[in-house]
């Protein structure tokens, strides 16, 4: 198999990460056990063909790079933060694009060049969150299409929100024989031949998604297009892939296996006919404390979520104005959603009160001590050090 993608830095704070992938990178170490004729093409810069080159030999696999010379970095502050590009995208020079015709390629779009595909099966992710652009805008062919993307890049290729409306439009411009939405905690929907296949997510305690995308089209593409599996089969093994790959993002793969086969539990989405609320309690007297409180509240909102914030919502104020209000809240709520930050008094009465009224309880702790955590566990709250699984499973305790 073929595939064409970007390799580039990637930087995390908070999970400390620094590793030198990309989409295109990290598909081909992924998939390198398991298919032994497996070639990366790529643009890369001197010092990023010396780093990559010694990778692609560890693993095996061959690479044939166009020269750029521009050193591109995506930099993270936690896994869900949006990521910093540097250079900006708009000053990234564009290059020549990279000509292939093979039986099967996966192509993924790239920041700093374009691939032009002549092939018989493709797979095809754009990866890009400002202009995607369909398969055959550049002159790509293929014999038999699958197009796998997110629902942003979906809303911004056909104007469209509603998610079935996104992948029939999609099919029909693109002559895609398989689309496949990836929805992040609610799972794919797959979308052939007019029938429309919701697949699962898998619960697991521990999450990293930078990179899931990847690993989800790279596995897809690896039992579809190479091992001729039917597109919701290929889906569910992508999907089982990305929660192990989630868990522990260790590559390469060393085998595909089914959710059933690795034991996995997929997450039934309930239909839900109003957004489920959140009450976020949490410390906001600090500008570190007003920054995590911004940074939960949005990951909450990107996940479909409604949520409450007493700084946003009601503001400062006195206690007799203030308190009502946020009793009121708690009372209307869902699902409560705490920071425990330096044992904050107000923090702690709001989880008190949710779990007095039955309510479930997601708490995110980092630097508390276990003794000061007795009662917060022994009452029956979710308590997470891992902002991200804290957010998910915020989102999964709703399902």
């Amino acid at each position: 198999m073929i595939i064409v993608g970007g390799v580039y830095y990637e930087h995390c704070m908070t999970p400390y990460m620094r590793n030198i992938y990309g989409s295109g990178g990290r598909a081909a170490v992924a998939l390198s056990r398991l298919d032994h004729g497996l070639k990366l093409y790529s643009y890369a810069s001197r010092q990023v063909e010396k780093e990559f080159s010694a990778i692609a030999h560890s693993c095996k696999f061959d690479f044939s790079h166009t020269n750029n010379d521009q050193k591109i970095t995506f930099s993270y502050i936690h896994p869900l933060s949006i990521p910093t590009i540097c250079p900006h995208p708009l000053l990234i020079k564009k290059n020549t694009p990279i000509s292939i015709a093979a039986e099967i390629v996966l192509r993924y779009g790239m920041l700093e060049g374009d691939a032009i595909i002549d092939s018989q099966i493709a797979v095809y992710d754009p990866q890009d969150a400002y202009l995607p652009k369909m398969f055959h805008d550049n002159g790509s062919k293929a014999g038999k299409l699958a197009v796998i993307l997110n629902k942003h890049e979906g809303n911004l290729l056909t104007g469209l929100e509603d998610e079935k409306e996104i992948v029939a439009k999609i099919s029909h411009v693109d002559n895609a024989s398989v689309v496949v939405l990836k929805m992040g905690p609610r799972g794919a929907l797959v979308y052939e031949s007019g029938n429309y296949n919701l697949i699962p997510c898998f619960q697991t305690n521990s999450i990293s998604p930078i990179g899931s995308g990847d690993i989800f089209s790279a596995v897809f593409a690896f039992e579809w297009a190479k091992n001729k599996k039917k597109s919701i089969e290929a889906a569910e093994n992508a999907s089982g892939a990305v929660a192990e790959f989630c868990k522990l993002p260790a590559l390469p793969l060393a085998t595909i296996r089914s959710p059933t086969e690795l034991g996995l539990k997929p997450i039934a989405e309930k239909d839900i006919r109003k957004k489920p609320r959140v009450y976020l309690a949490g410390p906001f007297f600090t500008l570190s404390q007003l920054w995590m409180i911004e940074e939960a509240r949005n990951a909450l909102i990107d996940l479909g979520l409604q949520v409450f914030s007493p700084y946003h919502d009601i503001g400062e104020g006195a206690g007799v104005d203030v308190a009502p209000k946020d009793i009121k809240a708690i009372r209307e709520c869902d699902i409560l959603f705490a920071i425990l930050s330096g044992q904050d008094p107000g923090t702690i009465f709001e989880i008190g009160f949710a779990k007095a009224l039955d309510k479930p309880v997601i708490v995110f702790v980092e630097n508390e001590k276990e003794e000061d955590l007795k009662m917060i566990e022994g009452s029956g709250c979710y308590v997470f050090n891992d902002f991200v699984a804290a957010v998910y499973n915020t989102r999964w305790m709703l399902w």
